[in-house]
């Protein structure tokens, strides 16, 4: 058994979807994903067509979000909330207008775990979000120049603006999870490795690995091999290499395998070869990996926060 096993497993489960297994039960609630853009995002790209928006909380003005976050407070269940939203034609989420409001609603609650997930950052921007005291950054990181364009629908932008904006909010003093995206050009694993070198040079507080996926039937992801069902065996192996690759680079830096991936009858073996490659958090764990850790008495917890583990 891999060394990496001793360490203590996180299962995240925030409470913004319901999560119920044989060992746990969250509470639907304890954590809010939050769209500070409503429905709308200008790069409309086609793996998520704003479906990834629907499920969050619209809330658009930095007054709806302080009404909203003191009226959740008094459920008593609220432990944490995660502000993003669709990003404009640049690539950016208008954050700034918030940062107030977070600031003031972080030094009145401490506790509470609060995260953005931002788009492209400059430095001024970046210092902005370290005052406003919040938890964390997590921010896509997109090594294909080819995926920047075909998919995310940023004809101007390159790789190097990702980590220019990772640079500044590290520089800046932030926490940071920067986030990859398994299979976004066309299903391959080619330019994921670039970015998981990239981030090691930056130096991060956690990385995350998602997985594209299929969201709604009117999105054709045809082309692209991410379907568990039909790849054999093949996809996963290729996503538990990148990752131990990951985490042969980056022996210190908590990593997670994230909420958005495939929900297949594979996923419990991918998961528990991942737990064998190193990874730290689980976002929403299939059962088999619970019992995987359970009947190897490796120590694990269930957390209903951001699986960012920041």
């Amino acid at each position: 058994m891999e060394k990496h096993l001793k360490k203590e497993i996180i299962f995240a489960v925030p409470g913004s979807k319901t999560f119920i297994s044989d060992y746990y039960k969250n509470t639907l609630g304890s954590f809010l994903n939050i769209s500070i853009t409503g429905e709308k995002c200008e790069l409309n790209c086609p793996h998520c067509k704003t479906h990834l928006l629907k499920g969050m909380d619209f809330l658009t003005s930095s007054a709806m979000l302080e009404n909203f976050i003191y009226g959740k407070l008094k459920t008593g269940k609220l432990k944490g909330f995660l502000i993003s939203g669709g990003f404009d034609k640049n690539g950016k989420l208008p954050l700034r207008d918030y940062l107030g409001t977070l600031k003031k609603i972080k030094s009145n609650y401490p506790y509470l775990k609060i995260y953005a997930h931002a788009g492209f950052v400059d430095f001024t921007e970046a210092a902005e979000i370290k005052d406003s005291g919040i938890d964390g950054v997590l921010a896509n990181v997109i090594s294909s120049s080819n995926a920047i364009k075909t998919v995310y629908n940023l004809p101007h932008a390159s790789p190097q603006d990702y980590f220019v904006t990772l640079e500044n909010l590290k520089k800046a003093g932030n926490k940071i999870a920067p986030h990859i995206i398994i299979g976004l050009d066309h299903g391959k694993i080619e330019s994921e490795y670039d970015a998981v070198r990239l981030v090691s040079k930056i130096g991060v507080d956690s990385l995350v690995f998602v997985v594209l996926k299929k969201l709604t039937k009117e999105i054709n992801l045809a082309d692209m091999k991410t379907d568990f069902l039909k790849s054999k065996g093949t996809y996963e192996k290729e996503i538990v290499t990148l990752i131990s690759f990951a985490r042969n680079l980056m022996p210190g830096v908590p990593i997670t395998f994230g909420c958005a991936k495939p929900m297949t009858n594979k996923r419990g073996q991918l998961e528990i070869d991942l737990l064998n490659v190193g990874i730290n958090v689980i976002a929403f764990p299939a059962s088999e990996s619970i019992n995987y850790v359970i009947s190897n008495k490796i120590p694990f917890r269930f957390e209903e926060t951001c699986c960012a583990n920041i």
